[in-house]
């Protein structure tokens, strides 16, 4: 299935060649006649691989973890209906923590699809073919349907973007007829931008409101939380206790981001009233400044939402925005986070 025209690639290497822009290097999932001439093309692209499962629920949650651990997003396939429908609850679950996945669908062809003839996967007699994209629409930031030549690359690149920036489930639905079809080779040369954008000045006042921040507290803390990791900042955020040296914490779902081993300013887990006491007195009573980040603040990530930090006392740095002491910048994103320039402190 390799391409004879040096100028053009087929949309389903195009699609995995992205992919593997990324830093995939497995693809998960089960097979179908429907995404099987889709599949043929992982084999075309350097340094990747597939893994198939016994079932889609299993591949989901596999690529939940591959996202955790690897920092790229998790990539599902599977086939429309019975597949995807299988898959859909560990796609939720990596939607309710923000775990980056792209879950891709090999679906009948558009001609089978206009002429709403009934196929096994279907439901009833005269089906709407695209009904099951539906079902998804709660659990996902953004989808695309490749089911026009002209713009399927750029909807490719649209919805990676929303993977990234927003650290959420994706889904790319591919139908039969488009897999073979042809592109722009020289697209891949110009990687997908995945940088979120900010608002002007926002970022530098939000840095000096922190600094003054930190510049005039006495007995201060760090409380690390996942989203850190979820939105690609655990280096810099590692390089900032580092060069801080603050009392730091994690909470339930932010361990192991901070090296708990080596770095001798962890004290533990903060889990609000659910931890030791002398933890919770310290963070909610004694400190005078609290920087966390990446929060999710979930009830299990809570203590049953039993933590009591008080806003003045708080400088909140959230995957798009930063909160300190009550104030509000937008579109300030924790990417951005940078080891604090000596002349800050």
């Amino acid at each position: 299935m390799g391409d004879n025209d040096a100028g053009t690639v087929p949309l389903g290497r195009y699609l995995f060649e992205r992919i593997r822009q990324l830093g995939v290097k497995s693809i998960i999932g089960v097979p179908g006649d429907m995404n099987l001439e889709l599949l043929d093309y992982i084999d075309e692209v350097d340094g990747m691989s597939w893994i198939g499962t016994a079932n889609e629920l299993g591949g989901a949650y596999a690529c939940d973890g591959y996202s955790r651990v690897k920092g790229a997003p998790g990539v599902l396939i599977t086939t429309m209906g019975v597949g995807e429908l299988s898959a859909i609850n560990g796609i939720a679950g990596a939607y309710t923590e923000q775990v980056k996945l792209i879950s891709i669908v090999g679906t009948t062809a558009t001609g089978t699809q206009k002429r709403r003839t009934m196929i096994h996967h279907c439901l009833g007699p005269n089906p709407d073919h695209r009904v099951y994209e539906k079902i998804s629409h709660h659990v996902r930031a953004a989808h695309c349907w490749l089911d026009d030549i002209e713009t399927a690359p750029s909807e490719i690149d649209r919805v990676i973007r929303s993977c990234y920036v927003q650290s959420l489930p994706v889904y790319i639905f591919v139908p039969m007829d488009f897999v073979h079809q042809k592109v722009d080779r020289n697209l891949l040369s110009q990687p997908v931008d995945l940088e979120p954008q900010a608002l002007d000045d926002q970022e530098e006042k939000a840095l000096d409101d922190v600094c003054s921040a930190i510049q005039a507290a006495t007995k201060p803390a760090l409380l690390v939380d996942c989203l850190t990791s979820r939105f690609g900042a655990t280096k810099a955020v590692r390089d900032i206790a580092s060069y801080l040296k603050f009392p730091t914490f994690s909470t339930s779902m932010g361990k192991s981001i901070i090296d708990e081993k080596d770095n001798p300013h962890y004290y533990g887990s903060y889990n609000g009233k659910i931890c030791p006491d002398w933890m919770h007195e310290y963070i909610e009573n004694e400190t005078d400044l609290v920087i966390e980040f990446g929060p999710l603040l979930s009830d299990s990530n809570t203590g049953g939402h039993s933590r009591e930090i008080a806003s003045s006392k708080l400088v909140s740095i959230s995957p798009d925005s930063v909160t300190c002491m009550g104030r509000v910048y937008e579109k300030v994103y924790i990417k951005s986070c940078k080891s604090l320039p000596n002349n800050y402190l």
